[in-house]
């Protein structure tokens, strides 16, 4: 029988810094974090900066949920009104150690990167949605069922609510694997200032 989201352990504040470094490991190859900072002793070391502005603002406005206590695997998501984030609202979250530890010019990529991102998802879909975020397994326990079985105790939770779920990808890799969970693929486009293309997805209960 398929578990509830609400049984698997809801992430808190404590559990930041843990799951921002979960997202460094797991992340560490993701096409756009390469293209917004090539050195890889900085991505490995120090990308966890970068993680822990968003899992704060999923924390606060979204809902973030671990497979475990052990953070093997989390997801994230948000409601479509509250995926913005406000500058202020980055700044409280970090962005100016961020900013200091990534690089201005890394940081002008994301920046750059993120506000594309985000016009194109407003214009691809206007009615209230949710947003999934991040979706990161600990690369020692991938391969194991558990980015699965989160995906599908929230996608039991929206159709539950009749609530579409959008996501974006820049790794195509990841759109067979998405379009398992019926996903499917509703814009392709290049990213303006990285050689990075960004996948839209739209699931509908």
């Amino acid at each position: 029988m398929q578990k509830d989201i609400s049984e698997y352990y809801k992430i808190s504040k404590s559990d930041v810094d843990c799951v921002s470094k979960l997202f460094e490991r797991a992340f560490f190859n993701w096409s756009l974090a390469v293209a917004i900072q090539p050195d890889e002793k900085i991505r490995r070391t120090r990308a966890h900066y970068f993680y822990t502005i968003s899992i704060k603002h999923m924390i606060k406005y979204g809902e973030a949920y671990a497979i475990s206590p052990k953070m093997e695997g989390v997801i994230t998501w948000v409601d479509s009104e509250y995926y913005e984030m406000s500058m202020w609202q980055m700044i409280k979250y970090g962005a100016l150690k961020t900013f200091y530890k990534l690089g201005a010019k890394a940081m002008n990529k994301a920046e750059i990167s993120m506000d594309f991102m985000a016009k194109t998802h407003s214009e691809l879909i206007e009615e209230p949605h949710y947003h999934l975020t991040w979706l990161g397994v600990d690369p020692e326990h991938q391969k194991k069922g558990i980015g699965t079985e989160l995906m599908h105790a929230i996608l039991n939770k929206f159709s539950k609510e009749n609530m579409k779920c959008f996501l974006d990808t820049q790794d195509k890799q990841n759109i067979d694997y998405y379009r398992r969970f019926g996903f499917k693929l509703i814009k392709e486009c290049q990213l303006p200032n990285v050689d990075v293309t960004y996948w839209g997805m739209l699931w509908e209960p």
